[in-house]
């Protein structure tokens, strides 16, 4: 019995003396306890920044979910707009056509003015016969 007490005295002496030489790998230098304590000191600061910037992204998603919705608006104005002119166009091409048909449904044709012509020397020379 006096045995096992004199080893579990030596064995609680050799862990007394253990825990010294591993201290370093425990205790922090002053700087680094320093530095610790600063970057605790600045986590609510941190977690308010990391909060604002939050706020501020899912506000920049809103304004950047109405902008392509205004994109996508102005791309089907433009379009409708892009109808608009072609059936403009169109519209165009039909009057100038219907346009140009009439003048020269208007226009007297050469060969009708010959015929005018030629009927009025005709006549000219009936009526000139006529009178002999």
């Amino acid at each position: 019995m006096k045995y096992a007490k004199s080893i579990i005295l030596a064995v609680f002496i050799l862990l007394l003396i253990q825990l010294p030489a591993f201290a370093e790998d425990i205790c922090v230098s002053e700087e680094s306890a320093r530095k610790i304590v600063s970057d605790l000191e600045s986590i609510p600061t941190i977690t308010e920044k990391l909060n604002l910037q939050k706020q501020l992204n899912s506000e920049l998603e809103k304004t950047n979910k109405l902008l392509q919705e205004k994109i996508d608006l102005k791309d089907k104005e433009i379009v409708a707009k892009d109808k608009a002119i072609a059936d403009l166009n169109n519209l165009i091409a039909t009057q100038k056509k219907d346009y140009e048909k009439a003048i020269d449904e208007v226009k007297p044709s050469m060969f009708g003015n010959l015929l005018k012509v030629l009927g009025g020397v005709g006549i000219g020379i009936l009526v000139g016969v006529l009178l002999l």
